[in-house]
């Protein structure tokens, strides 16, 4: 029996908007905003390239504001005293 196939990841752009591709075994094309700003993007096997960069396009104003709100936690818990 193969072993089970590991997810194929590449970096790709579109939008202005840097992300890392996953292929997976998803129904829809799913995109995240990571804790460290990076973003991160799966779509199904049969997806095309064109799709996915298509769909970070269409979603670019989103991420962007992701982005922001991210850093804005960020500073906020860095700057928080912390308890006794």
């Amino acid at each position: 029996m193969a072993p089970p196939k590991q997810p194929q990841t590449q970096l790709r752009s579109a939008g202005g908007i840097q992300y890392e591709l996953t292929r997976k075994r998803v129904k829809n094309l799913n995109i995240r905003v990571r804790d460290d700003g990076t973003v991160a993007v799966s779509i199904p096997m049969r997806t095309s390239l064109e799709v996915a960069d298509r769909f970070v396009a269409q979603r670019a104003d989103w991420v962007r504001a992701a982005r922001q709100r991210q850093l804005q936690r960020t500073r906020r818990q860095e700057s928080a005293p912390l308890p006794d």
